[in-house]
Formats: C-alpha cells, structure tokens, sequence
C-alpha cells in the first residue's frame, strides 16, 4: 500500500493544473487555428471573386474595344474608298480643266511680245509653236516657264529668224514642257 500513498499531494495538483492549463492552451490553439483557416479561407474565397469579377469586367472590356476596333476598321476601309474615289474625281476635273490651266499659266508667264500660234497638250505634254518680237521676250518667259512648279523639262527645239512677217522681224520658235499635275493638295486634301 504504500505505493499508493501520495506523499507530496500539492505535486498531484500542480500536475493537474498544467495538463489543465496545457490542454486550455491546445484548445484555444486549435480554436484559435479553425478561426484563422476560416477567416484565411474566407479571403481567399472573396479574393477569388473579386479576381473572377475583375477578369469578367476585363473581357467584357476586351470584347468592348475588339467590336469598337472592328467598327474603326469598316470606316477607316470607308474612308480609304472616299479617299480613292475623290482622288478619281480629281483627277478626272484636272484632265477636264488642264487646258485651261495651261491657258490661264501660260497668260500669266508669258509677255505679249510672244505669240502662240500654235499649242497640243497630250498626256501632260504640251508642245508650242509660235512668233516672238525679240528673243529677249521668249528668254523671260522661259525662265519664268521654268520657274513654275507644275512646268518642267522646259525644251526649246528650235528658233529661226524671218523677216516676212509684218513689217517688223520676227523669229518662229518650237518648244515642248511637261505640264505636272496638280495633286490633291490642290483640293484641300492634306496626306
């Protein structure tokens, strides 16, 4: 019996005391532990929705933007087509109106001491034949031809003295020049 004699009770108590206090501690741990996995939990779940409502809002976005850039690309096509056809319709008024362009170039370069007799405009390239009083006249105007934006390659095929016409001596010339087009910035139209 002696064995079962508890000399040292207050041993017995404290034993009891710390498997009490050591199993509230595991307790409030593990509580402690099922809060924090439930409160974790909780937010990574409204994480999770806050990223799903965020991608939705992002393709709906996406799709947004993909249906606008197809909508761009229809007019900018439109608007491509447009560009071609009034650069036709240009086109078609400068070939329409190029003669009187040259008339209206040619009044405003050339002094009244040349005389066209004779002028063809084919394909951009005018070919004139014509009197001049001095040749001094058809130098100035020349030079002034070959100032112009729209003449060039200014040819002076040839230039001969006769005394026949009138009473004055005139000399006959032939000359050529390429008449450039205009282009669309003629119209407005800024590239």
């Amino acid at each position: 019996m002696l064995h079962e004699i508890n000399l040292l009770a207050w041993r017995a108590t404290r034993r009891a005391a710390n498997q009490r206090r050591v199993q509230c501690l595991l307790g409030f741990t593990f509580g402690l532990f099922l809060i924090a996995s439930g409160l974790g939990g909780y937010l990574i779940d409204r994480q999770i929705e806050i990223q799903q409502q965020r991608l939705t809002d992002l393709n709906l976005e996406y799709e947004r933007l993909n249906a606008r850039s197809a909508q761009q690309e229809t007019r900018e096509i439109a608007h491509q087509i447009e560009l071609k056809r009034f650069a036709q319709y240009a086109e078609w008024h400068q070939y329409r109106n190029q003669p009187v362009e040259l008339m209206n170039m040619l009044a405003k370069q050339v002094s009244e001491e040349v005389v066209f007799s004779h002028l063809e405009l084919r394909s951009g390239v005018v070919t004139a034949k014509g009197e001049t009083a001095t040749t001094q006249a058809l130098t100035q105007a020349l030079t002034r031809m070959e100032a112009t934006e729209r003449i060039s390659k200014v040819t002076l095929h040839a230039l001969t003295n006769s005394s026949l016409s009138s009473q004055r001596s005139m000399s006959q010339f032939h000359l050529s020049f390429t008449l450039r087009p205009r282009g669309l910035e003629a119209f407005g139209y800024e590239p």
